[in-house]
Formats: C-alpha cells, structure tokens, sequence
C-alpha cells in the first residue's frame, strides 16, 4: 500500500444532467444542485472534500449554475466545461497544472451526487490504493450495500467472487490520465450498463459475465489489454461512495431517510 501520508488532488465533475422526471420532482436540472439535509449534493461533497486530510487542490469542473454553487462553499478552483466525463477531468486536470508546483502525482475523481460521502470512506478508499497501479476501480458488495441502505436499487456486477456494484469515485495516477482519454470514453459512456461494458471488453467476456463466471482477476486482466496500464479492484470499498442520485426513487429515498445520512454543508 502507498505510504501514508499521501496528498491527491481531487476534481469534482458537476454537469451530469438530472433528466425530465428527477427535474421536475428535485426542481434542478444539475444532480449536484440536488438539495439534501439543507444544502446541495454539491456543497455536501466539497465539505467532506474540504475536511479530508489527504485533499490538496480541489477542483469543480462543470456548467456556471454549479461553479457559481461551488464559489460560495470555500476553497476551490472553478473551471467551467461542458462535454463528457473524461472532458471535463481533462480541462480540471489543465487547472491543476497551472497551480503552484504543478498537479499531484494521484488525482480522486468523485461524483457530485453521493449524500452519503464522508472524509473516513475517502481515506478507505485511498488505502486500498496499491502502489503497483495506474488506477484504483473499487467495488461494493451488495450485501454491505443494502445492509447500510436498505430498500435503494444499484446496478449489480454478478462475479465469481459475488454481486458488486461500482463505486462513484476513482483514483488514477495523474500521469496517465491524458494517456487513457482515448479508452476511457467508450468505456465512461457505457458505465451505466454492465451489458455494454461487457461488450466493449469482448464476446468471452460477455458470455463469463452472463454465465456468472467472471472474475474479478480476468476482468482486471481484459481491462489492462484494454485501456493498456495497471487496473487494481478494491472488493470492499465504501458503500457510502456508491450511493447516487440518478431516479425519483433514489431522491425519494433520499427524503425520507435523512436521518441516516450525513448532516452538513459549506455554509
């Protein structure tokens, strides 16, 4: 495992789109202006950013609505973007490197949508980071899932070693983040649908996943020949980091179980 202390930079992508239903119900078209507990997902995210003790610099990348969001919840950089996920990391990532002693060797990327992220599931996150890695993919098991959050829904990875579901937070090896951007899109498009990701990866493994015969092992191993650097899968990873706000059900879960949730803002 990487030494600790370790500083990362973080970027914080704020442009994913709440779609026709969740708008109308959540009253914003941006998830990370989503309200919870008395401030946004995105006020929420930056104080646990904020309070993490390996977080160095911090960037918001996104729409205005969300940076003029951002401004108000203290320090952070603001780089205002527009396009996919791997854009938006990319023109964070230029910001980073114009600050003072360049950007940092790791880089976190986390979703703006999780109401239950916390600075312990970030630091759970970065020791499970090993130092032979290009990029740390985490996955939660269903089992630690729903016992923390009963009642929610996720979109479930059935493996040899169990059902997982993927974490909405990432870290990569800065120097390899520009290299991956080619590879990384198709990949970011389909993330949403195990089928898809599957199919990018190849007919074998298509038929393993469907069979309930991949592992975890061979998937890290396809993904590698894929994106061509070193993958590493953390099986345990916080479920705090897989909680999202996609439906109306997960906003209306969100409501009603505010209690079980972290409080707190920027404000």
């Amino acid at each position: 495992m990487i030494a600790q202390p370790l500083y990362c930079d973080c970027i914080l992508p704020t442009g994913g789109g709440t779609g026709k239903e969740l708008a109308k119900t959540a009253r914003t078209a941006f998830k990370a202006l989503i309200q919870s507990n008395g401030a946004t997902l995105l006020c929420r995210t930056l104080h646990s950013v904020l309070q993490w003790e390996h977080a160095r610099n911090i960037v918001v990348a996104g729409p205005p609505e969300t940076l003029h969001e951002a401004a108000q919840c203290g320090r952070c950089l603001l780089a205002e973007c527009s396009g996919t996920g791997p854009q938006n990391m990319l023109h964070g990532l230029d910001l980073l490197e114009k600050q003072p002693g360049g950007a940092a060797p790791l880089l976190l990327m986390l979703a703006t949508d999780l109401p239950a992220v916390c600075p312990e599931a970030l630091s759970l996150l970065l020791a499970g980071f090993p130092s032979s890695a290009d990029f740390l993919l985490p996955l939660v098991p269903r089992r630690v899932f729903e016992q923390r959050y009963p009642c929610t829904k996720s979109t479930w990875l059935h493996l040899q070693e169990g059902e997982f579901t993927l974490a909405c937070a990432y870290l990569i090896r800065t120097s390899m983040l520009r290299e991956l951007r080619p590879r990384l899109e198709p990949l970011f498009a389909a993330r949403k649908s195990q089928w898809k990701t599957a199919r990018l990866a190849g007919p074998g493994i298509a038929l393993r996943l469907l069979a309930g015969q991949l592992s975890v092992e061979h998937a890290a191993h396809r993904l590698q020949n894929i994106l061509q650097c070193t993958p590493a899968a953390l099986l345990h990873a916080p479920p705090e980091l897989a909680l999202d706000i996609d439906t109306v059900e997960d906003y209306q879960w969100m409501l009603q179980n505010a209690e079980k949730l972290p409080r707190g803002g920027c404000r």
